[in-house]
């Protein structure tokens, strides 16, 4: 029953369908945002804008 349940989940995942690119841009974007330890305010705003742009 468990399998079932997770078989379904993963062929409904399996549907999405991925930008390769918009995926290699948008971490190319994120990777260049100066981030030391203890100072990862600027990728964290960044993320926070991504984030709201998808609507949560």
């Amino acid at each position: 029953m468990e399998n079932d349940r997770a078989d379904k989940e993963v062929a409904e995942m399996s549907k999405i369908k991925v930008n390769e690119q918009r995926t290699v841009d948008e971490f190319q974007e994120l990777t260049a945002i100066d981030a030391p330890s203890f100072g990862e305010r600027q990728m964290a705003d960044r993320l926070i804008e991504k984030i709201k742009e998808l609507g949560f």
